[in-house]
């Protein structure tokens, strides 16, 4: 089996949790990790540490046209910054072109400093869309990792494309909320929720 990691987003604190996500992902795991985050101090580690099969590290700009996060500001949960988790969804887009001419059994979605108690491998024989337990605020669904195949992950990464889209049509604008609303769109996604506590910067997400 072909599997893969996609690590996206900021690195923040991530060296911390290095040894977790290597329980969490790594461990015992024959994978390519294929990273895609900004320019920062901890890069040349987290590259030592990862291996990655491919790496971009670009510069930390604003890389969200202005019309769109004005359109999903017009109908945001009070808590959500638009610009934050429009880079996120465009981080996720970009880690998942490192791939596109490759076709993995298996893709682990996540990022750098969450991490969770059990081996994802454990679910490697799911064909449904492996989501953990937890986190589905504003009504919505958990939105730090999922496993799935290639067809699967290429849709969850699409959602940055229909952000806009989903606003005009009156979904709350809310990461877990927008999430939802996307993968119920695709009825050949089937979603299979998993008793994976976990952490993000090492606090557990409930």
């Amino acid at each position: 089996m072909k599997c893969a990691v996609l690590l996206s987003g900021e690195i923040r604190d991530g060296l911390k949790y290095l040894d977790q996500n290597f329980n969490f992902f790594m461990k015992n795991n024959n994978i390519d990790v294929h990273i895609h985050s900004y320019r920062c101090e901890e890069e040349d580690e987290i590259i030592k540490y990862y291996k990655p099969k491919y790496a971009v590290f670009e510069p930390k700009k604003n890389y969200i046209n202005q019309n769109i996060i004005d359109v999903v500001s017009s109908n945001k949960a009070g808590e959500t910054i638009p610009s934050n988790v429009l880079h996120m969804w465009r981080k996720r887009k970009e880690v998942f072109k490192l791939i596109e001419k490759y076709q993995y059994d298996k893709i682990f979605i996540t990022r750098f400093d969450c991490f969770g108690d059990k081996n994802i491998s454990e679910y490697f024989d799911k064909t449904s869309l492996v989501i953990p337990q937890g986190g589905d605020f504003r009504g919505g669904i958990f939105d730090l990792c999922c496993l799935g195949s290639y067809d699967q992950i290429k849709y969850y990464c699409d959602l940055y494309d229909f952000a806009e889209v989903y606003a005009k049509e009156g979904c709350l604008f809310h990461p877990e909320t927008m999430l939802k609303y996307h993968l119920e769109k695709n009825i050949d996604i089937t979603i299979e929720r998993v008793p994976i506590n976990v952490y993000l910067r090492n606090s557990l997400f409930t």
